[in-house]
């Protein structure tokens, strides 16, 4: 192994570095980083700043050149700051031969930066140089927001996530460089050009960081009291589709990715079980149950399959086609029927049957078929990706025969499309598009692009760009359908089923979906995710909502977290 070693320092190590002796001079690059680009609220409230802290850099012309000897430095760094010995080698391996310095770590703790400084005599070629450390003042509450910066593949700091990658462009900045005449040893004879650093561009964000917060705590007190496995809440601006907050639990915190006396907590996260640095709210795919009733509604209304008048009786309560039951949600609970119900009615009470109905058709009613469902649920962004300002987002998935025949080699049968009327079987959303939908059902009939970026400013403080509102489609259906569904939404809270939104500080218009998900157990029951979604006040809506309780049991729960969150949002 030795002779291996030493046969690699003298074709690489010291083959290159007898080059170098062998001219007087070098010029010797030192770059150091400029400031990062500060990240703000919708109220100026930093989310993301930069703070003093220290580095370890490499100066090439200095290394030792037998291998004992670098052994011993390597040991000493291993010994003395959180590395692993392989990225500790890549950079020996980058640094050589290079005519600028070359970082091993940035953002060193305060002990780790007072060891190297004791044993600077000991650390040829090694040096500890002052650093901008990226701070993240809310931690996890804002971390699948912001993102986290991490080493990019030309061994700079980039952003790796959230608006940190999105933005890096405008947050990066320049690193200034000097350039230095040194001799064979390394030491600087004189100084030759200096580039001065240019500050990385500032952004602001549409998040409320006061509601960020409290959601953030609402949802983790909601996941330990209903023994979640997740939680998210996403609030919209449904007047422009900026977003106010996006919480996505389990979170992490992003200050682990920058700070050294954290790294171990970053090395956790990376096989964390419960999926921690995954963002659900964008990336999260999930059947959406009777949320999606709404749409539903407003597309049998359109196709002149209902009007805001007809009524439907929901019996049978059980649909049985051949073998296979869909039954209302009220069979389980031994509940009888709804009986003549219209279409506000009908979201209000989530009458499964009668969404059966008006989707697959039954008897005299001949019901929206497959092609005229995934028409109007496309219509509302479902199945496609929003664009929105943040990396990793999921298409989602609205189910055809075509889809079907090729996913799984399978025939689409009336079933499937009675499953698709109520929001379950293939269909998969995330509760960003559910949240993007609402909104539109709100504002009249907008889609918006959902945007988190509202302006970009230099360090003086000057708008140098703004991000206006983006209207992905419009005009989908008819004022007069939009509000006879948005009716049924606020009959859903006034004297529908959706009971906890009932005493809010406001008037809500919601609706809930209990959806199933995995496979029954011996009893034939499924897990269930909690979804609420919904806006607020009705009359004169200022936020649309999403609430999802990842395997959290009965809608009833979400609708609970919702209402703590409005409330606090309508009254402070």
């Amino acid at each position: 192994m030795f002779l291996v070693e030493r046969l690699f320092w003298l074709q690489e190590i010291s083959g290159r570095q007898n080059r170098f002796l062998s001219d007087s001079n070098r010029i010797l690059d030192q770059a150091n980083p400029a400031p990062r680009g500060v990240i703000y609220d919708s109220g100026g409230k930093i989310l993301a700043r930069n703070t003093p802290g220290f580095r370890v850099i490499i100066n090439p012309l200095v290394l030792p050149k037998e291998p004992p000897i670098l052994q011993k430095e390597e040991d000493l760094l291993l010994e003395n700051i959180v590395l692993t010995k392989d990225d500790l080698e890549k950079k020996i391996k980058q640094a050589v031969g290079s005519q600028g310095i070359v970082s091993v770590k940035n953002g060193l703790s305060y002990e780790e930066q007072l060891r190297l400084v004791a044993l600077k005599d000991e650390l040829k070629g090694f040096e500890v140089k002052e650093d901008i450390v990226r701070d993240y003042p809310q931690g996890n509450v804002s971390s699948f927001v912001l993102g986290y910066l991490g080493e990019g593949s030309n061994g700079s700091l980039e952003g790796l996530s959230g608006v940190e990658e999105i933005y890096q462009n405008l947050l990066k900045g320049q690193d200034e460089h000097i350039f230095y005449q040194v001799d064979a040893l390394g030491g600087q004879i004189k100084e030759l050009k200096r580039e001065a650093a240019l500050a990385g561009k500032n952004l602001y964000l549409s998040i409320d960081s006061a509601l960020q917060l409290k959601a953030f705590t609402i949802l983790q007190a909601a996941i330990k009291k209903y023994q979640a496995t997740g939680a998210i809440f996403v609030a919209q601006d449904p007047s422009s589709g900026r977003i106010l907050s996006l919480v996505s639990l389990p979170s992490y915190n992003n200050n682990a990715f920058v700070k050294s006396n954290l790294a171990k907590e970053a090395q956790q996260l990376l096989v964390d079980p419960q999926k921690s640095l995954f963002n659900r709210a964008v990336s999260g795919l999930y059947p959406p149950g009777s949320i999606i009733k709404p749409i539903i509604g407003v597309g049998a209304l359109e196709e002149n399959i209902i009007n805001k008048n007809t009524k439907i009786d929901d019996l049978p309560q059980v649909i049985q086609i051949g073998p296979y039951r869909f039954p209302d949600w009220t069979v389980a609970w031994g509940r009888g029927a709804h009986g003549l119900l219209d279409i506000k009615g009908a979201i209000a009470q989530s009458c499964d049957i009668f969404f059966y109905k008006i989707g697959g058709g039954f008897e005299k009613i001949k019901g929206l078929g497959v092609d005229r469902i995934k028409k109007i649920l496309t219509a509302f962004g479902l199945g496609e990706k929003s664009g929105i300002d943040l990396p990793g987002e999921a298409k989602g998935l609205v189910p055809d025969p075509t889809w079907k025949k090729e996913a799984k080699n399978e025939d689409w049968y009336l079933g499937d499309t009675y499953h698709l009327s109520i929001g379950q079987g293939d269909l998969l959303t995330t509760p960003l598009q559910t949240v993007n939908y609402v909104s539109a059902l709100a504002n009249g009939g907008k889609l918006f692009k959902p945007q988190l970026a509202v302006k970009v400013t230099d360090e003086n403080g000057k708008v140098i760009q703004e991000f206006k509102p983006e209207i992905l489609r419009s005009n989908m259906v008819t004022e007069d359908n939009l509000q006879t569904v948005k009716d049924g939404m606020r009959e859903a809270v006034s004297d529908g089923i959706i009971y906890p939104l009932r005493l809010n500080k406001v008037k809500v218009a919601a609706k809930t979906g209990t959806a199933e998900f995995g496979v029954p157990n011996a009893q034939g029951i499924s897990e269930t995710h909690a979804w609420t979604v919904g806006f607020a006040p009705f009359d004169n809506p200022k936020i649309s909502f999403v609430v999802l309780l990842e395997a959290g049991g009965a809608s009833s729960n979400a609708a609970e977290v919702a209402n703590d969150i409005l409330n606090w949002y309508f009254g402070r």
